[in-house]
């Protein structure tokens, strides 16, 4: 956690020595000095945060220490903030604003930093200096990089049968592969790979496998091995001798492991399990493969991994990948831990919702536990709506080498800091550090007051379900990057100031007007000046479109970012022929996903739909068309 503070800050820092203010004047190269001299400060503190994020479990110097340090940068990021509202109200209200140095940090010269931020600054200094001193005092292991992974619960070979669902054929199928005789003696021993994503049941099918009567009767010991990521040669070999011998090892030497492993296991019929394996580098493995082939035929290596490519390197002479669990095998699991001593009328209404949140586990068995777990607690039902409803749901499926979207998971992150609209409407435009603001599924919200224009820092906006929002505010064209409306169905405009919006990445409905409000609203052609937009965009109210220039101004096409859209006929105005706007409003050609509603013209299909140029479409759908 201070670790990631400590990167926000470093961040936000080298956007504020870089700035451009108002024409084009930046901040002066004293100036830049000091802000550098700053951040290389931070620098030296985030290189030992790693360690002491780990010591402070046990030792309460450290935690005084991370925890003084968090304060400190909290500070520090809230003082930022504050720098860079000043600087956006001035390009905002367009005036011209230069710097001079009359001291080590920042001021204005048409629009002055008060004395109180400098005194902030000139604390937060020495609060920093004294921090970055009072490290060395710790010793902290440098080595101990960002890149040190996260440590996951050790796995053995214990499992209770009775907690496991859906896993009789798989099950069946790896004992089979097991107790298969090998048909040369003189082959490398056979290894067997379990492949699949995190938290599928690898290592539950491993443990399956490993404890069943047939397995135990067939070899004559039986091993298992915790892996993971670093592959250690020696840590894996010690593990390896120590079950078979029943006594850790003294030796620390690679050779001398391995001697007495082959000693071991020579002329006996072995079974090797080596769950969660990470490594590609087949050199790590070779050395240890060779002191394995002393073992009498019928001798097996059993490993769990999830990535192919690994089982590849690993010499596996036989790969079973390993699929999800049904929906019905999912809610079992689900609900035997969500429901776990609970009376039967404190289930009544749950089953439901309950079976929802099963089914979006995606056939998981890992995360059904876990959000069995965390339901087990919640007693009510608008409890276990909120989980069904919890913005999480939108994190992609992230593998241990995957970077979730940063953008995404920053916003999710930061839902921790939505407000009550109608508690704090009058004070809404003070809030100038929100970078997000949920206000979803509030059904009384008629309209938004224009001080949310005033929160300079504003990223992400969530309306969603907003059924009763009739008009956005004016302004808003100044703010977010993020805006989700969906599902607002009274909205019947846009804002014309959102067309100022050129940095806005994300907008999940866009509403064509029908024309009565005139210069106020956003047109279908200013979609032209959102070049940056991604994901899913809905684009309704077409029906509304009485120009063909405007479809064809919008440019649609050069969306690169759009992955899904939605075009959508609906509402009366007076419209153009609909096969000419929907022959103008062609895709970008990465696009995934369109779906077409309400279309009320001839039959006949887009020249762009039948075309090639769309070589990424995977899924089209049309509903309620009118004349097919």
């Amino acid at each position: 956690m201070a670790d990631a503070m400590v990167s926000a800050v470093m961040q936000q820092l080298t956007a504020v020595v870089y700035q451009e203010i108002g024409r084009g004047v930046t901040l002066v190269v004293d100036v830049r000095k000091e802000a550098q001299k700053l951040k290389t400060t931070l620098q030296t503190i985030q290189a030992v945060v790693v360690d002491a994020e780990r010591r402070q479990v046990k030792e309460e110097a450290v935690k005084l220490w991370l925890d003084e340090l968090k304060s400190t940068s909290y500070d520090m990021d809230d003082l930022l903030d504050e720098w860079n509202t000043c600087i956006l109200k001035s390009q905002i209200v367009n005036r011209k604003v230069c710097f001079c140095i009359p001291s080590p940090w920042f001021c204005f010269n048409r629009v002055a930093l008060n004395w109180d931020f400098a005194v902030k600054i000139k604390d937060l200094k020495k609060r920093l200096q004294v921090i970055a001193e009072e490290k060395n005092l710790f010793s902290f292991d440098l080595n101990r990089g960002t890149e040190e992974l996260v440590e996951r619960p050790i796995s053995t070979s214990f499992v209770d049968v009775y907690e496991i669902y859906g896993r009789d054929l798989d099950k069946g199928t790896v004992i089979s592969m097991l107790l298969a005789e090998n048909s040369q003696e003189a082959l490398p021993v056979p290894v067997i790979s379990v492949v699949g994503r995190g938290g599928i049941g690898k290592t539950t099918l491993a443990q399956l496998a490993y404890n069943d009567q047939r397995v135990k009767a067939y070899f004559d010991t039986r091993i298992w091995v915790y892996v993971s990521d670093p592959f250690d040669e020696i840590r894996v070999a010690k593990a390896i001798l120590e079950a078979l011998t029943q006594v850790a090892p003294s030796v620390v030497e690679l050779e001398t492991l391995l001697q007495k492993i082959h000693q071991s296991l020579e002329r006996k019929k072995f079974l090797l399990v080596l769950d969660d394996v990470w490594t590609e580098d087949s050199r790590k493995w070779e050395s240890l493969k060779h002191s394995l082939k002393c073992g009498s035929p019928g001798s097996k290596i059993l490993i769990t991994t999830r990535k192919e490519n690994v089982a590849n390197i690993m010499g596996s002479t036989t790969m079973f990948p390993l699929g999800q669990l049904s929906e019905e095998e999912c809610w079992k699991l689900f609900s035997q831990v969500a429901y776990f001593g609970r009376a039967r009328e404190d289930m009544n209404g749950l089953e439901d919702i309950g079976r929802k949140i099963a089914n979006k586990c995606r056939g998981l068995p890992l995360a059904a536990k876990i959000l069995g777990g965390l339901l087990r607690f919640k007693k009510t039902k608008e409890q276990w709506q909120s989980v069904l409803d919890s913005e999480l749901w939108e994190l992609e499926e992230a593998e241990k080498d995957t970077v979730i979207q940063k953008d995404k998971l920053i916003r999710l992150w930061m839902a921790q800091a939505s407000v009550c609209l109608k508690k704090y409407q009058k004070r809404l435009g003070q809030l100038i550090r929100l970078r997000y603001l949920k206000l979803s599924n509030n059904h009384n919200l008629l309209e938004l007051p224009e001080t949310l224009c005033d929160l300079y820092n504003l990223q992400t906006l969530d309306l969603t379900r907003c059924r009763s929002l009739m008009a956005l505010p004016l302004g808003i064209g100044k703010l977010v990057r993020h805006l989700d409306n969906r599902e607002t169905s009274r909205l019947r405009f846009m804002p014309k100031g959102l067309e100022r919006s050129t940095c806005l990445r994300t907008l999940k409905e866009l509403v064509v007007s029908d024309g009565c409000t005139d210069n106020k609203t956003f047109t279908l052609g200013n979609l032209a000046n959102l070049i940056h937009l991604g994901g899913d965009l809905k684009i309704r109210g077409l029906g509304n479109v009485t120009d063909l220039t405007e479809a064809m101004k919008a440019k649609l096409c050069n969306k690169k970012d759009l992955s899904g859209l939605t075009l959508c006929f609906d509402f009366n105005g007076r419209t153009c022929s609909e096969d000419v706007i929907l022959e103008a409003l062609q895709p970008p050609p990465q696009l995934e996903r369109i779906e077409i509603r309400c279309f009320k013209g001839p039959v006949i299909f887009p020249s762009w739909l039948k075309s090639a140029s769309l070589s990424q479409l995977r899924h089209v759908i049309l509903g309620h068309f009118r004349n097919w």
